[in-house]
């Protein structure tokens, strides 16, 4: 510099990534070792991240008031029955919340349409990785396959989209993402997906593995886009803060939304068809 003076340095973005780091350092091990032992300790992790996720998008909607409680009862009751009984007794109160939240919302004045939509898009993926967790054979290669697919979805995409950059893919719902990043994120999942499956059961047809992996990471990236459209009509940035670094539970997990009961459908469906899946 001309007078001497050295130019500063914006230490925020080293600083916003370390946090990052150090939250998922943490989050990850959690979440895989919960994963890998399933029962009390899946089911725990996947109702305390579905209580949180309620009551973001209650916060996100703009709900207040006792209202918004009859939402995580309601959800975390279904989850509940789920684990304990059956999926059509859980079917049973899925169906008495949703008259339950339909009622608090009118009380409290809401567009019902929110509370509602809220409901469903956490139950149900909620209820989808009990089941596929809960399944006698598949149940620790499917969850894992899943999350493993979306995180390299994510990776890949933000890997491929900086490096490479190109048209956006979204740009009034989210000016970040580009279509090499999607391309990027689906190959990156089809890759580490099927060889994660490979070394837990080498049995499975790969080559399917590998085509779910591609379509699992574009749906992943839809999930992504109809939360950032939501956050965009309310004019949030993020979910919420509770994770360091990340932003709300919603923002971390916006990928399962519609994956995971997607891979529950897909599974019905191959149980039922011709269709090899080892």
């Amino acid at each position: 510099m001309i007078d001497g003076t050295a130019p500063q340095v914006d230490k925020s973005a080293g600083r916003s990534l370390l946090i990052r780091v150090l939250s998922a350092s943490v989050l990850i091990p959690v979440a895989v070792a919960c994963v890998v032992f399933g029962g009390m300790f899946f089911f725990t992790l996947v109702a305390l991240f579905a209580a949180v996720m309620t009551l973001e998008w209650d916060r996100l909607t703009g709900g207040k008031g006792p209202g918004v409680w009859v939402s995580v009862v309601a959800v975390l009751a279904i989850l509940l029955v789920l684990h304990v009984s059956s999926a059509l007794n859980a079917g049973i109160v899925f169906a008495v919340g949703f008259v339950l939240v339909t009622v608090a919302g009118m009380v409290g004045r809401r567009v019902i349409v929110w509370p509602l939509a809220g409901y469903v898009y956490v139950t149900l993926p909620a209820v989808s990785l009990l089941w596929l967790r809960g399944a006698p054979d598949d149940g620790l290669v499917l969850v894992t396959w899943l999350f493993v697919v979306v995180w390299s979805t994510d990776i890949g995409a933000y890997a491929f989209g900086r490096s490479i950059g190109g048209p956006k893919l979204a740009p009034k719902t989210s000016p970040n993402k580009t279509w090499a990043g999607l391309i990027g994120g689906a190959l990156t999942a089809a890759v580490i997906g099927t060889a994660v499956v490979w070394a837990l059961d080498g049995g499975y047809a790969l080559l399917l593995v590998a085509l779910g992996g591609v379509l699992f990471a574009v749906l992943a990236q839809i999930s992504d886009l109809v939360e950032s459209a939501v956050k965009r009509h309310f004019h949030v940035k993020d979910s919420g803060s509770i994770i360091p670094g990340h932003g709300g539970v919603l923002d971390r997990v916006d990928g399962i939304i519609l994956t995971a009961p997607a891979l529950v459908i897909l599974v019905i469906l191959m149980n039922e068809t011709t269709i090899v899946w080892h």
